[in-house]
Order: structure tokens, then sequence, then C-alpha cells
């Protein structure tokens, strides 16, 4: 016999469930209280009786039923619902012939002899157990193999939870019956103690060789399974979580309406479309030196760059990459720098990235993520995935140009529309075009006031005078006011353009775009101690030049 066993619940000793499949039984006078559970010919007919020779059977099953029970007796099908035994039940209409009584408490099935004496009159008086599910660990405290519960709490913090327990080991044991007929029985030994944890990374209940199981935080669902034959006693099961209470933050504080957010504070991060980088990293030590070559030990890596104690990055210029070598070579001479000429500090190492990008095509709340196509190498434990922003093509461009005859230089109005009469004077931007290039460039609203007939100022709404007292009457004295973060001018004025009848406060207003793009970057922050001293993040910018 084929015997199954699950749990409903772990913090009082309930149902723990046997499921048992369809064997053959007889029947025969009653012997005994008939307790045992149905094997061989053990069923028991527990009463008989005749009325105007129609006798009325009563079968008594193991007690403790859970659920419905289906039978076959005598050549006939029987099944019972709330308690009614039924003959001649059809499933879709839910109608039948009812022919007895079921008590699954006792484990009492009773059958009216006037109903169902013409049904196993002159047939083999066969009884068949189709379907039954007894509650066999309320019965017998037997143990189980498989149990599945849930914590008090939820939103259970992983790292806390640890699961107590004994586990058991069955093993078959070949004897006879009353009759001295052989058959098996089963011997429950080998009592041992166990206890299983969570690991993080994977929601695995780990830590015990013959235990494992699954379990998911957000509403405390623990499953174990015993392995190798062996079971586990649900009784003795035990175990330490602590959850994690979420707390609304004031909206002031956070900038925000929490309303809007979920109740565990959690937003989606990536969703079906997304860009997404699969990306591993590895670092190396590495000792810069002039003129030498070292070799990451992986080829068609994304990224090499080399990093102090201190965290600063070596100026790219001090060495050169190989991605598809996996070698980076340090200049000579070297200067031990980094972008902005700051002395760095070592010990080294030497960073290296492999990656792919792919689009996200489904995205799981379990935190599962599928891709369109699969990755063109293999990533090893420890990879993560990052989602990206894609802005398009971009570049820099001039628009919105026009001449204007006065400014309020005192408070100045950024108005994308000319404010007053146009200017007799005129620059050339026909001829002439203002001239820009990404690098230097960035989105900015300029305005190229007159301070004189011949001394300009360049003015940028949000940078101030970038350029003063510059004379446009000196052949080749262009206005290229030069972006510091770049060493590229912003942009380019050629002299030649400029016309003559300039006058005092004559401006010209143009606008730009850069060739990068804007984006809201929210970082949020757990409340609790401070454990870092230095605090800061890196964004990263990417692309291909035309």
């Amino acid at each position: 016999m084929a015997v199954t066993y699950t749990t409903k619940q772990v913090s009082t000793p309930v149902a723990k469930n046997i499921a048992l499949g369809a064997a053959d039984f007889t029947f025969a006078a009653s012997h005994g209280a008939g307790e045992q559970l149905p094997s061989g010919a053990n069923l028991t007919v527990i009463a008989s009786s005749t009325s105007t020779n129609k006798p009325s059977i009563v079968f008594q099953v193991p007690k403790n039923v859970v659920g419905e029970v289906s039978f076959n007796f005598a050549d006939q099908a029987y099944i019972t619902l709330d308690g009614v035994v039924y003959i001649s039940f059809n499933l879709l209409t839910g109608i039948g012939v009812a022919c007895g009584t079921f008590d699954r408490v006792k484990g009492l099935i009773k059958l009216m002899g006037n109903v169902v004496n013409s049904y196993y009159l002159n047939r083999p008086p066969l009884f068949k157990i189709v379907s039954m599910t007894v509650d066999e660990f309320s019965s017998n405290k037997r143990p189980a193999g498989h149990i599945s519960f849930k914590t008090s709490i939820s939103n259970v913090n992983s790292s806390s939870l640890q699961i107590r327990g004994s586990r058991y080991q069955v093993q078959p044991v070949a004897t006879t019956d009353e009759n001295g007929d052989p058959f098996n029985s089963e011997n429950i030994v080998a009592e041992t103690a166990f206890l299983v944890t969570v690991n993080v990374a994977t929601n695995r209940l780990v830590g015990d060789v013959e235990v494992d199981g699954d379990f998911y935080g957000a509403n405390g669902s623990v499953t174990l399974f015993g392995l190798n034959g062996w079971v586990i006693d649900p009784d003795s099961i035990r175990y330490d979580a602590v959850s994690e209470v979420r707390l609304p933050m004031s909206a002031e504080l956070l900038g925000l309406n929490p309303v809007r957010l979920p109740s565990t504070g959690r937003v989606p991060v990536i969703n079906n479309g997304d860009t997404l980088v699969i990306f591993h990293e590895e670092d190396q030590v590495v000792v810069p030196t002039a003129g030498t070559t070292v070799n990451c030990g992986r080829a068609d890596v994304a990224l090499m760059e080399v990093i102090d104690s201190q965290g600063l990055r070596l100026d790219y210029h001090q060495y050169s990459v190989d991605r598809d070598l996996g070698e980076l070579t340090f200049e000579d001479p070297l200067s031990l720098v980094d972008i902005s000429t700051n002395a760095l500090i070592g010990p080294y190492k030497l960073v290296n990235r492999i990656e792919n990008m792919r689009l996200a095509s489904n995205v799981d709340i379990t935190g599962n993520v599928a891709v369109t196509t699969p990755p063109d190498r293999d990533f090893p434990a420890g990879s993560k995935v990052a989602s990206a922003l894609v802005w398009g093509d971009t570049g820099a461009r001039v628009f919105n140009f026009f001449h204007q005859e006065s400014w309020n230089s005192g408070s100045p109005t950024w108005s994308d529309f000319r404010i007053g009469d146009d200017t007799t004077a005129k620059y050339d931007s026909i001829n002439n075009p203002i001239e820009i290039v990404n690098k230097g460039s960035m989105s900015e609203r300029w305005t190229v006031r007159f301070i004189s007939s011949s001394l300009i100022q360049v003015i940028g709404e949000k940078l101030g005078v970038v350029l003063d007292n510059h004379s446009i009457s000196v052949s080749g004295n262009d206005i290229a006011p030069v972006n510091p973060a770049t060493g590229s001018p912003y942009f380019i004025m050629r002299v030649t353009g400029f016309g003559s009848g300039w006058v005092t406060n004559n401006v010209i207003r143009f606008n730009t775009d850069g060739a990068n793009q804007n984006m809201w970057a929210i970082r949020t922050t757990q409340p609790g101690a401070a454990t870092e001293a230095k605090d800061a993040i890196e964004i990263e910018v990417r692309g291909d030049a035309n």
C-alpha cells in the first residue's frame, strides 16, 4: 500500500494526513473492535442485521477520516458526501441514490439493506477503497516525510529563522500475521535532532543532510522534506524567527507620499521590456609598474580599471586596455594620480567586469527575471543584474536663436521669445552657424550681451558669466567659452559673423542641448546606526559614438 504524508499546521498537534491508495479488501465476521488500518483481509464488518431479509452492513475503516471517501462494494461504486453514502452518483449533476450514512470521526460506513440489497445480492462481496485520507497523526502520532506550515508572523527576516525538531528513519520489517502469512510493516528507528536555517541567497532551508526545504519570508511559509528515508515528527517542530515591521515615514521627510507605495515599501525596479545589464566583477592585487602588462585571466571584458586603497581610480590616460584579451598595460612614464591629479595610495587592485545587455521578457514577483535571449557566456555565482535607463540617440544642438534690443541684466528674464524690439545689428548665423560638439555641450540657455560696441559677456542661465570683456573687434578672436569639466568649448561663435552697429545692452539669445540627458536619481537608506564612514554612489554613463 502506498502511503504519503503531508501536514497542515505545526503549532498544535493537528491533522497530518495519510492518503491511502486503492487496495482490495474482503469483509468477514466481526472479530474485534476493528481499529487497525485496512490491510489485506482485515477490513471488519462490525455488525449486520436482518430486516425482512434485507440486512444492513456497517464497515469499520480508520477513524478521523479527512474529506470524503469513495469505495467499491460488490461491483458497485459508492461515494460519501456530507455524511451520506450515495450509489449511482453523477458528479456532473450532483444527484445519486442515498443508501447509507458515514461517521468520519468513528470511521463507520453503514449501508442500508433495504436500498443496497438488490445491488450486492448474488455478487462477490469485495470491498475496495478508491480514495480515503486519514488524520493519521492525531490517531497514531505518526511522523511525516513532508511538512508544510506558516509561522505566526509575516515578513520574516530570512537570516533569523531557525527550525528545530526530531527526525526518524523508517525501515520495513518483514513479519507474519496471525494466520502465519508474511506481510511488511514499518519500524521507526534512529531518532535524531535536527536544526535547519535559511540560505539567504536562495531562500532554501539548509543545515541538515537529511532535512531540507523551502521558505518564503513574506508570508512565513515553510516546507520541510525528509530525505533518504528519514521522516519528521511534526509535534517536535519548534522555530525562532524575527519579523520586520515597517513603519510609515513622514511624507514631508521622504519627499513623496508613502500612500502610493506598496505596504512593504518596495517598488519594482525591473519591468517587462526593460534593458538589463547582467554582469560580474572580480579584482586582483596589482603593482602598477611603468610599461608592464597585466592579464586579468578573462577575455572579452567590458571594463578594466585600477583602484587604490582610498577607492580612487587611476587616471585612464595612465594605461591602455585590450578588452578582447583582458590585458591592461601601464604607460611609461607612469604617474599614479587620478583624473583630478590627486595622488593615489597603495595597495592597488585591478578590477575587471564581464557583462551582457538583454531585454527582460518576464519579471516574476519572486524576483526571477527571464530575458529574451540567453547570455552568450557563463556567469559565475554572485553575478548581478542592473537595470539600465535607455535614452536612445542623443546629440548636441543649438536652437531658439534670436536678437533682442535690450536685456535687464539686474533682473534677467530667460524667455524663449523676444521681449521688446529686435536689434539693428545682426549676427550672420546662416554663413557662420554657432558650432557645438558633444564633448563640451550642455543643456543651457545662453545670452551674448554687449557691454560696449565691441566687448561682450557670455552668460548662462545656470552657469552665470562664463566669459567677460571679450573683444569681437580682433580678427580670429572667436567666442568659445571652455567647459572646465571636459576642456572643450560649450559652443563656438565665429567673430566673422558679427556685423557692425552693436550698442550697449544688445543681446543675442539662443539655447543649447547637450549630448547628455537628464534623469532623477533617488536613493533610499534604511533607518539605523551609521556603519559606513563614506557614503556614496556611482552612476555609469555609457554609449556608442558615431
